[in-house]
């Protein structure tokens, strides 16, 4: 499903895309510096925040463009069908919990 994004939009994903080509599994990128060199090269400060980079890095995911990587060690992109997998599988282990969050509130609305 790919959304439209704005020209400012369409330039932080080509940044974020070519810093994310640069990081692999051995050496992932930190979020904090993601957002410091994405800001430094939009020359504007704080455009790119951290809701917008994981909404940049699940544009790319959702639409095929990068197969992006996040966990506790940083951002990363790779073609390794066994990483991909555990990614796969902790998004649906993530979106599991929030549906069962969704159904729990569901008993204070009425």
């Amino acid at each position: 499903m790919k959304k439209n994004l704005s020209s400012k939009e369409s330039m932080a994903v080509g940044l974020l895309i070519s810093i994310l080509t640069d990081h692999t599994e051995a050496n992932p990128i930190k979020a904090k510096q993601l957002l410091v060199e994405l800001n430094d090269q939009i020359h504007i400060p704080n455009f790119v925040t951290d809701s917008k980079l994981r909404g940049y890095c699940n544009y790319l995911r959702s639409n095929a463009i990068l197969p992006v990587i996040s966990g506790s060690q940083g951002y990363f992109v790779t073609k390794d069908p066994d990483i991909i997998l555990k990614q796969i599988k902790s998004l649906i282990n993530r979106a599991d919990a929030i549906d069962n969050c969704a159904e729990g509130l569901k008993i204070f609305y009425k």
